[in-house]
């Protein structure tokens, strides 16, 4: 009866375990806000733990040049894996009328 027992609390911990890995290996996601700083509105992307964020094509303003997508003030480097949840922001360059 004993081993019965230790049988089952042992299978309980296993499923435990294995849920707990397979949850922080393949369960976890992090979220990535596009803030485009314009009238494009752009879907935040759910990125698995380990993957990239897929570029969206660049916004457009009227008056203004895109210079790409930044994080804390540096171009974000979409080659890298997503480690945190993230909000990308649209940097622009105004175009100035020399005329």
């Amino acid at each position: 009866m004993k081993t019965k027992k230790i049988i089952v609390w042992g299978a309980i911990v296993l499923i435990i375990v294995m849920g707990l890995v397979s949850y922080l290996l393949w369960g976890r996601h992090y979220t990535v806000i596009f803030d485009s700083q314009s009238t494009n509105n752009y879907a935040a992307q759910t990125i698995r733990i380990g993957q990239k964020v897929t570029k969206p094509n660049d916004p457009a303003r009227v008056g203004y040049i895109f210079l790409g997508w930044y994080k804390d003030n540096e171009k974000y480097d979409f080659t890298e894996p997503v480690k945190k949840d993230l909000t990308l922001v649209a940097k622009w360059q105004e175009i100035v009328d020399k005329s």
